[in-house]
């Protein structure tokens, strides 16, 4: 399935991650057309990290963004 092209602005992120789940965008589109805070820190993360601005730093990214959801939930039930 070829890929949407996005406009330069922001999505709804219920709207960005169906566009994600059928294939219609990638990681990096998620990551960085959901807000401005977003993408400021996506590049900020990827700065740390001396990695470029790609799709797969844009997986890392929402990997390591699942990893603290997840852990700040856990810490919650304690």
């Amino acid at each position: 399935m070829e890929k949407m092209t996005l406009e330069n602005r922001f999505y709804n992120p219920s709207e960005l991650a169906r566009m994600l789940y059928d294939g219609k965008i990638s990681g990096f589109d998620y990551v960085t057309h959901q807000s401005e805070e977003t993408t400021h820190d996506f590049k900020e993360y990827c700065a740390r990290r001396a990695v470029p601005e790609n799709e797969e730093s844009a997986g890392n990214y929402l990997n390591h963004l699942l990893r603290e959801e997840g852990r700040s939930h856990t810490e919650g039930l304690d």
